[in-house]
């Protein structure tokens, strides 16, 4: 046997409704009688039954009325139609209005309980899964909301462990290029720049790969000085050059006032340097050429001499996890895809544009462009 339900029984003859309201409430369901269809849709309002067994001919509003004011509503209950008409016209009208089952007069009682509790069954089972699926999707909001959390609790983290990780490292450095150290003295200042060089690179990382999956990259603009933008990126850029035993040339150009986010595109230009610093030969020279500035925009472009990037790599270098490492036969070069991803996010956020150029006779060219803020 179904579970109990509420069901709601509409006939305008008396004795029909007696009859039913016997044998179902004998079944253990809860039923409740209406002699009209005004009456049935007043009953309804009151309370959604789980099922409504009616009737098609009654006087006023006959039971196809009914059924179609029914399904304007948002959750309407299903309902069985009971009726002496038996042409394959009025049950195809039956379900064209939005019945679910259609009984036809006179009927037996084993087939009414049969045809009730499979309808009673059918709905538990639906309200069944929306529940479930509500939960599921009150679980995954919550889930959502904590990894949300979570993420801008590690991002700021990261952030903030960068600036202390800036003085370490050109502390380090400033005392290898100009303190008079005793060998076991330079060996131990040199452990600490690698030592927080390699953590250096590894926070930088994870900032981008925060910037590069999130779904929003919304810009913090501020007037900036070019060269206060050149100044943050070079120590640290030279820096990974000579470790890498490469050099690097700045070419600054005109010192004007832009509105940026200072960091978005620093972390560009930092990010274009590192990826030129992967490819070029031993001992090469990298130039970063501040090409044009003005007040209403900024030009730049990171010069190489490794072996370049061909046409059809261009198109996806810019995507996720992209990887053409092997194509340039690096194998040993490999990095996580995502700092050229960010890039172009952190770019076209402002508004600007990022592409590849060849150079003659052998190397690329990470060009970007973006125009000074003007707001969303």
């Amino acid at each position: 046997m179904a579970v109990p339900g509420d069901i709601l029984v509409v006939d305008d003859t008396p004795a029909n409704l007696d009859l039913l309201a016997s044998v179902l409430r004998e079944r253990g369901h809860t039923v409740r009688l209406a002699p009209s269809g005004r009456v049935a849709l007043m009953a309804i309002e009151a309370r959604r039954p789980d099922l409504v067994l009616l009737d098609i001919s009654m006087p006023e509003m006959d039971g196809y009325e009914v059924c179609l004011r029914l399904r304007q509503r948002e959750r309407p209950p299903p309902v069985l139609f009971l009726s002496a008409m038996t042409s394959t016209e009025d049950r195809v009208r039956a379900f064209e209005v939005g019945g679910v089952d259609y009984v036809s007069r006179p009927f037996h009682v084993e087939e009414i309980i049969a045809r009730v509790e499979t309808q009673l069954t059918l709905g538990r089972l639906q309200r069944e899964a929306e529940n479930r699926a509500s939960e599921l999707e009150a679980a995954n909001a919550r889930l959502r909301e904590v990894e949300a959390l979570r993420g801008e609790l590690a991002s700021a983290i990261v952030h903030d462990l960068k600036n202390p990780l800036n003085g370490i490292l050109l502390s380090a450095g400033w005392m290898l290029s100009s303190l008079p150290l005793a060998p076991d003295a330079r060996e131990a200042v040199e452990d600490m720049h690698a030592a927080a060089s390699a953590m250096h690179r590894m926070v930088l990382g994870l900032l981008d790969v925060a910037r590069a999956t999130s779904s929003t990259l919304t810009p913090r603009p501020r007037p900036v000085r070019v060269h206060e933008l050149l100044a943050t990126v070079e120590p640290i850029a030279r820096m990974y050059a000579r470790g890498a035993e490469r050099s690097l040339r700045f070419v600054r150009g005109a010192d004007v006032l832009l509105t940026i986010d200072f960091d978005l595109v620093a972390r560009v230009l930092e990010n274009l340097v590192d990826n030129a610093l992967k490819y070029a030969p031993r001992n090469s020279e990298i130039l970063v050429d501040l090409v044009a500035s003005d007040a209403e925009h900024l030009r730049v472009r990171v010069v190489d001499r490794g072996p370049g990037v061909t046409a059809d790599a261009r198109l996806r270098v810019f995507e996720p996890f992209a990887r053409v490492d092997r194509e340039l036969r690096l194998g040993d070069r490999l990095s996580h895809g995502l700092g050229l991803p960010f890039c172009r996010r952190a770019v076209e956020a402002h508004g600007g544009r990022i592409w590849i150029e060849d150079v003659s006779p052998t190397g690329s060219a990470f060009c970007f462009e973006i125009p000074s803020w003007r707001g969303p």
